[in-house]
C-alpha cells in the first residue's frame, strides 16, 4: 500500500495549483497528484476548435514536466473506493494510497436539464466532449442557423464563440447558407460588462454578421428551432449551450464508499472539503477561465503574475484578437 501525506484527486486548474502551493508550505511532504488524463485541458483555447484556428492538441499542458518540477507523485487513474475514516482509496488499476489529507478537486459539471429540452437538442462546449462534437457538426453544416445561447453570468466563452464560427463562416465564403446568432437572457450586453464595451461588441457583432438576440430566456430548446419565454421562436439547426455549471456531487451513486453520509459540492476556484478532519481546506485563489486566463482587449483585467496558474498557460499569439476588431490593450 503508498502512502501519501496529501491526496489531491483532481489535476484542473484548481487541484494543480492547491498542490503546487501546498509543496511551497510543505517542503518535504509527499503529494500526490490524480487525475483521469496525463494532460491539462486549456479550455479557454476550446473556443478556437469550431473555426480550426487552433487544433486539440495545443490546447493541452503535459502534466509530467510540472509534477516534476514541483516534486509532485503523478498518477493516472480513477478511484473506484474512497474511505474517510480509514483515511484510504481504492483505484481503477488496483492499487490503493493511504493518505493524510484529501483534497477533492474534480471540478464542476453541466447542467444540461437547465433548460428545457436541452439535454437533447443542445450541446454544451464547457465539456470537452460536446466542444469536439460541436467542432464537428458546425463543420459538416452545409445550411442552417447555428445558435449560441449564453446561460451564465460570464458571457465571454459565449462571444468568443459566436465571435470564431462567424469568422469562419466568413472565411469559407458561407455567409449566404449559414447564420450565427447569439441568445444573451440579459436585457443588453451592457448588464455583463457596461456601457462601453457593450457598444464596441455589438459592433463587433454587426460587422460579423451576428444576429444578437437579448432580454429574453430559453425556454426550451427543440430539435429545429428554439422557443423564448415570450413565445417567439427562432429557427436553430445546431444549437451550443455556454453554462450553466453545478458542483459535483460525491455519493453512492458515483461508486464511492463512505463510511458516513457526505455531500460535497466541488468546484474551481472554491474550497474543499476534507472529510478526514472535518474542516476545510482553502487553496489560494484560482483564476476564471475567461476572466484571468485570458484577456479581452478591450477589458482591462490583469494578469496577476503572482499566481502560478498565469504561468502555465499556452503562449498566445497576442496579435490576434476578438475576430473583426483590433483593440488595443488599456494601460
Amino acid at each position: 500500500m503508498e502512502e501519501t501525506d496529501f491526496l489531491i484527486v483532481g489535476a484542473g486548474f484548481a487541484g494543480l495549483e492547491t498542490a503546487i502551493q501546498l509543496r511551497r508550505k510543505a517542503k518535504v511532504a509527499s503529494i500526490t497528484l490524480l487525475t483521469k488524463e496525463p494532460h491539462l485541458v486549456y479550455t479557454s483555447w476550446l473556443v478556437y476548435l469550431p473555426a480550426q484556428h487552433k487544433q486539440f492538441d495545443q490546447c493541452l499542458i503535459p502534466l509530467e514536466p510540472l509534477a516534476k518540477e514541483h516534486r509532485l507523485r503523478l498518477l493516472v487513474d480513477t478511484i473506484t473506493m474512497l474511505s474517510p475514516e480509514e483515511h484510504q482509496t481504492q483505484l481503477a488499476g488496483g492499487e490503493r494510497i493511504c493518505y493524510g489529507q484529501v483534497v477533492i478537486a474534480t471540478g464542476s459539471l453541466t447542467r444540461r436539464e437547465a433548460i428545457l429540452g436541452g439535454k437533447t437538442h443542445a450541446l454544451f462546449p464547457c465539456d470537452v466532449e460536446d466542444a469536439h462534437r460541436l467542432r464537428e457538426r458546425f463543420l459538416a453544416l452545409s445550411q442552417g442557423t447555428v445558435t449560441v445561447i449564453i446561460a451564465r453570468p460570464r458571457p465571454g466563452p459565449g462571444l468568443e464563440y459566436a465571435g470564431w464560427m462567424a469568422k469562419s463562416v466568413q472565411e469559407r465564403q458561407r455567409t449566404s447558407s449559414i447564420r450565427i446568432q447569439l441568445i444573451d437572457t440579459q436585457p443588453r450586453l451592457m448588464a455583463h460588462l457596461g456601457e462601453r464595451a457593450a457598444s464596441l461588441l455589438e459592433q463587433i457583432m454587426s460587422t460579423l454578421g451576428i444576429r444578437l438576440l437579448t432580454g429574453q430566456p430559453v425556454e426550451e430548446i427543440a430539435e429545429q428551432e428554439i422557443r423564448l419565454q415570450d413565445g417567439t421562436r427562432v429557427a436553430s439547426q445546431l444549437t451550443a449551450v455556454l453554462g450553466s455549471l453545478q458542483g459535483r456531487i460525491w455519493d453512492s451513486s458515483h461508486r464511492v464508499s463512505m463510511s458516513r453520509a457526505l455531500s460535497v459540492s466541488m468546484t474551481a476556484s472554491r474550497a474543499f472539503p476534507t472529510p478526514i478532519s472535518s474542516r476545510w481546506v482553502m487553496p489560494p485563489p484560482c483564476p476564471r477561465q475567461t476572466r484571468s486566463r485570458k484577456r479581452w482587449g478591450w477589458d482591462a483585467n490583469r494578469q496577476d503574475s503572482s499566481r502560478t496558474t498565469s504561468s502555465l498557460r499556452p503562449r498566445a499569439n497576442h496579435s490576434k484578437r476578438f475576430p473583426g476588431k483590433s483593440c488595443a490593450r488599456t494601460s
